[in-house]
């Protein structure tokens, strides 16, 4: 195989409304497609530099969009030309705006193409491959086209280098003293915010307290302003999430595929749905993992997450049994397994 058959075109969006996650885990499956013996170009629009930074770092080929599609004329347009001249036999879309139009184009332009998704909301999809990692992804009902692979569920969790090669945390603090919230790469809702505004009445002295503001988070400025005269610690730029999941004993998080990194990792948390696609992701957890969750941020949030720390305090939250069913239930090699996957019928 040439090394142009080789490359794999990857096209995946952040921006502070969508997030940093289908970018993040993409990069996981460049990691794994690289490691394999090809190359990796991403196509992308992307607002924060820390990302632009982090796909170049790895050795990936960049390629800017101004704008996406639908809104954008060019979009589908580049990335036919992109693969094209690339010679790339696998084009992978990662973003709710490719809809089966796009999925059409790109299979009927000559590529094999592989489709994630986190919650069936396509009437229809066209694929070689159709991957939904999470742990509600076999319930739901996908209408593919013939010959499509549909590889549902945590034995597909695309999770980076620094996660798949991580020793998971053998034991949970006991009690439970550092505490690490993390609500997304852009958290366009603020829910940050919103956790810290609970918090102001807790008695900090048992807790060390962080949080991981995001990449694409355009509300720092108000968690900064949030947290002034708070004990708590603001992390910004995070490059070795591991190390710094090592030193957390518990987490809070929001429901996408930060999930799967904490899992990994052996830490235990507790979810926050911050968008509708969330949903089946943080009731699978609760029902088969035992993972706490603190809903929505409505009118009863606040009340929710001062229970949950007061619970903490108590130890009365099982979070070996937690920690251990996360442990079971989510597979390092998932990434490893895709591209085998993608390999075979290449």
């Amino acid at each position: 195989m040439s090394s142009k058959e080789n490359t794999l075109i990857i096209r995946a969006d952040a921006s502070a409304s969508m997030g940093v996650g289908h970018v993040m885990r993409c990069i996981a499956l460049g990691q794994a497609w690289v490691e394999s013996g090809g190359k990796v170009i991403f196509l992308s629009t992307l607002v924060s530099d820390v990302l632009k930074r982090r796909i170049i770092d790895e050795g990936f080929g960049l390629v800017a969009l101004d704008a996406a599609y639908p809104g954008s004329d060019t979009d589908l347009a580049a990335l036919l030309a992109l693969g094209g001249n690339a010679g790339a036999r696998w084009v992978v879309v990662d973003g709710y705006h490719f809809d089966l139009t796009y999925q059409k184009t790109l299979r009927q332009g000559g590529f094999k193409l592989l489709c994630i998704d986190d919650y069936n909301h396509l009437p229809k999809y066209e694929a070689d491959i159709l991957l939904n990692q999470n742990i509600d992804a076999e319930a739901l009902d996908y209408d593919c086209n013939s010959g499509c692979l549909n590889m549902l569920g945590l034995k597909s969790v695309l999770l980076r280098r620094e996660f798949r090669m991580m020793r998971a945390r053998e034991d949970v603090a006991d009690p439970v003293r550092h505490v690490l919230i993390l609500l997304g790469g852009s958290d366009p809702g603020n829910v940050t915010t919103k956790v810290v505004e609970a918090l102001r009445e807790l008695d900090f002295s048992p807790w060390e307290i962080k949080i991981l503001v995001g990449p694409a988070n355009a509300h720092s400025d108000e968690i900064v302003t949030a947290c002034e005269r708070l004990p708590i610690e603001l992390l910004f730029n995070v490059t070795d999430m591991p190390e710094l999941l090592c030193r957390t004993d518990f987490a809070i998080s929001a429901g996408g595929s930060t999930c799967w990194e904490l899992a990994a990792a052996g830490v235990p948390f507790a979810t926050v749905t911050v968008a509708d696609n969330q949903e089946g992701i943080v009731d699978g957890l609760e029902r088969r993992c035992g993972v706490p969750s603190l809903g929505r941020p409505d009118a009863g949030f606040k009340g929710r997450v001062l229970d949950l720390f007061n619970a903490l305090a108590a130890q009365t939250v099982d979070l070996d049994a937690c920690r251990a069913r996360l442990l079971a239930e989510v597979s390092t090699g998932g990434a490893e397994h895709v591209v085998n996957e993608m390999r075979r019928s290449q």
